[in-house]
């Protein structure tokens, strides 16, 4: 149920190019990974999170110190395929100029029909 919830804000903000809600995810499933003693697969979430925004990696500094190797090759692994994802799939990723929401008359009036536009 609460996936329903939260279903339509996600959606929307991704639509916008907000990656904030992906973002999340990634860190509570590594956030879960760890809890289950699956350190490598932690890294591999934590690196793909750094992929999306800088801030994740800062998680990244307190495996550095203690040297946990399965953890840091995993988030090398993790940034890796985030790297690699849009040169798998370029035309997937390439740039489309968005869809404008209001159509400017020809007839060099306003969008009412009122005046000039450009005076």
């Amino acid at each position: 149920m609460a996936f329903l919830l939260i279903l339509f804000p996600a959606g929307d903000a991704l639509g916008a190019g907000q990656v904030t809600t992906p973002v999340l995810l990634l860190l509570a499933s590594a956030g879960a990974a760890m809890l289950s003693d699956r350190r490598g697969l932690a890294g591999a979430f934590l690196g793909f999170a750094g992929i999306l925004k800088l801030f994740p990696l800062y998680l990244l500094i307190y495996p550095l110190l203690r040297r946990d190797r399965p953890m840091l090759v995993g988030a090398a692994a993790g940034m890796l395929l985030g790297l690699l994802l849009p040169v798998a799939r370029p035309h997937y990723y390439a740039w489309r100029p968005l869809p404008s929401r209001v159509s400017m008359p020809r007839n060099g009036r306003g969008a009412r029909g009122f005046g000039r536009v450009g005076r």
